[in-house]
Parts: C-alpha cells; structure tokens; sequence
C-alpha cells in the first residue's frame, strides 16, 4: 500500500491518514444507523441496570480485560522469551492470543446468551478498529512502517478468512456450526504454516 513515491512495500504515513479517514466514513455511518434505528423503534425494553450501575460494570469489566490481557501477554512473552521463539511467531500467537481473549470471551458470553447481533458485531467491529484505528494512528504519528517480518502468508490468511466470512453469510444470512468447524481448521492449518514455513 503506498499513496506516495518511494519504496513500495512499507506503509507510510499519508497511508495511515487514508486508513483513519476511511474508519471515520465507517464510524459516521455506524452513527446514521443507530440514530434511523432509534427512530425507527415505537418501545424500548425496559434496562436490566440503571445507566450509571451499567457505566460502573462497563469501565469495570475493561479495567479488568486490559489488566488480564497484559497479564497473559507479559508472560507469554517471558515464556517464548526463553524458549527461543522468534519475534514474527510470538506476535502472531501469543500477542495476537492476549490481545484476541477480549473479543472471544465477549463473544462466547454474547453466543450463549442468544445475542447473535452483539456477538458479531464484537468480531466485526474489533477487527475493523484494530485494522484501522490501531494500524492507522501510530503511522500517521510515528511515520512509516516497513513491514520486514511480514509474509504473504498472513496476507493470504487474511484475505482468505475475510471471504469465507463473507460467502457463510449469504447462505440463510447465519453461520452454522459446520462453518464455524471449518473456520476453526483453517485458523489451525495457517498456525501450522507458521510455525513450519
């Protein structure tokens, strides 16, 4: 991805302005959205919590998340560390595990609980701010990144994971259990080539 002249595999800061630009279209039509579905709504259910018992759980559970989160982190890296695991592997395992646990407990909780929507719209809308906001803002400030320690491999895998998501949602509009085996082996087969390539 390069806007600019110069060395084409890096990803510059005009690059990283671009990236936020495009998170903020998302976000003012993520906005749009809920106000026409606000709307749209005649009768609102009744909160289980008052707004401010809710707030007080919310920054609560994130306190909680961010602090386990390092906590696994941390020590994994200590772990591989001393093993003698390479950069590009822990980054991709252990960092991508620790910093991943947030959205999968979220995830699993909203599943079990029936909250089909809150559960994809957590994968969806993580992934988009991680490629966007946390990719984008230390580009724009820091200036370019030069992705040495990339592999097309990842690219690959990601390209691959993001149309798979897209053809298992125009069958019926919902993702079976089959489908989500079939994810789950191929996020199996691509840390297989990680660690073997």
């Amino acid at each position: 991805m390069q806007l600019t002249s110069g060395t084409i595999d890096q990803i510059t800061r005009s690059d990283g302005i671009a990236i936020l630009l495009f998170f903020a279209v998302f976000l003012y039509y993520l906005i749009s959205l809920a106000c026409r579905d606000r709307k749209n709504m005649k009768k609102f259910e009744k909160p289980r919590w008052k707004l401010l018992k809710s707030l007080l759980f919310t920054a609560i559970g994130i306190v909680g998340i961010i602090i386990g989160s390092q906590l696994v982190v941390n020590s994994a890296m200590a772990i591989a560390t001393g093993v003698g695991v390479s950069e590009r592997i822990i980054s991709l395992t252990i960092i991508a595990l620790g910093t991943s646990l947030p959205e999968l407990v979220t995830t699993v909780v909203a599943a079990r609980k029936g909250e089909v929507d809150l559960a994809l719209g957590n994968i969806l809308g993580s992934n988009i701010f991680n490629i966007c906001v946390v990719l984008g803002i230390p580009v724009a400030l820091f200036g370019t990144v030069t992705p040495e320690s990339f592999a097309m491999i990842d690219l690959y895998m990601l390209l691959a994971s993001a149309f798979i998501l897209f053809i298992f949602s125009l069958s019926g509009r919902k993702i079976t259990r089959a489908e989500g085996a079939v994810m789950l082996l191929g996020f199996i087969a691509y840390y297989t080539l990680i660690f073997v390539l």
